[in-house]
């Protein structure tokens, strides 16, 4: 049997794989003796036969992995085609690849006629928000739904990054919120929103608005974009407000805001939340494009 699994998703992928021997270990062969994984670039066009064909040694069914499969010499591809035709019932193969060649060639097409094929494509950000609430809670931890958002933009498809990220998060509390996973993860958009914040208090629309445009260009949301605008005013005010407010804020964060504080009054942040909060309902509740409500928005702050 032959099974092709491929796609740029390598962590998804690697999981599969997880499975598929685990699943063969507990149904055929529980102490492994019959699985074997071999790599691409390793594999000579002389071992290999041996390899796919023989017998397993405590058990009647073979389990073989076989990854980087186009990483495979001409030779090697040569001697493996034939291959393919020649498993028997008692061997299953697993081959693997995180890209598919564009151009037909007769490894690909045989590929493509294998008995089952996965394919692994990067999750988009409902996938990757699906996933995140899947992995945690699957570990029985809780996770809101500012975090979950907060992490699809922060990490985004880098699923190996996400998992390392989890699994620290849900050893260090038993609910993740906001502000937990900003002290884990720092999000590409920060530094740039307090560039973005110190544009307006200059008054600098020319730049505020191509620092808005990089970060839609880049494959920001314009929801996501509002929400750390906002996020960034409010700290503005907690800082300000100094006290209580203040000390519920991250030493980290509260140092990165101070400065940035000082170009603003109370009374223009408090205008300029209320412009933010008016601006999230018009994009919820209108047909008019983001983007361009975002553009207005920066005007009317300027104008605060």
């Amino acid at each position: 049997m032959l099974l092709f699994l491929h796609g740029p998703d390598s962590f998804r992928l690697h999981e599969r794989i997880v499975a598929l021997r685990a699943g063969f270990a507990q149904k055929y062969d529980a102490g492994g003796f019959s699985i074997e994984t071999l790599h691409g670039k390793e594999i000579t066009a002389d071992t290999l036969p041996s390899k796919l064909l023989s017998s397993g040694l405590f058990t009647q069914k073979r389990c073989v992995v076989l990854t980087d499969i186009f990483a495979l010499s001409d030779k090697v591809v040569e001697v493996l085609i034939p291959l393919f035709d020649r498993l028997g019932d008692d061997t299953i193969l697993i081959v693997t690849a995180t890209e598919l060649p564009k151009t037909a060639s007769p490894l690909r097409d045989r590929l493509l006629q294998a008995d089952k094929i996965e394919i692994f494509p990067l999750l988009d950000d409902t996938g990757i928000s699906r996933w995140l609430t899947q992995r945690v809670k699957q570990a029985h931890i809780k996770l809101d739904a500012a975090a979950n958002h907060y992490l699809v933009h922060a990490v985004g498809s880098d699923l190996w990054r996400m998992h390392s990220v989890v699994e620290q998060l849900v050893h260090y509390t038993k609910t993740i919120t906001l502000a937990d996973a900003e002290l884990f993860v720092s999000s590409p958009l920060d530094d740039n929103i307090f560039h973005l914040t110190d544009a307006l208090s200059e008054r600098n629309t020319s730049l505020d608005l191509r620092l808005l445009h990089d970060q839609l260009a880049n494959g920001a949301s314009p929801f996501y974009v509002l929400t750390m605008l906002s996020r960034q005013i409010t700290i503005l005010l907690q800082v300000k407000a100094g006290g209580e407010a203040a000390a519920k804020l991250h030493p980290y964060v509260q140092k990165k805001a101070a400065k940035h504080a000082e170009r603003f009054s109370s009374a223009q942040l408090t205008t300029m939340f209320g412009l933010i909060t008016q601006v999230d309902e018009k994009m919820k509740t209108t047909s008019l494009e983001p983007v361009v409500i975002l553009d207005k928005l920066i005007a009317d702050l300027l104008l605060r």
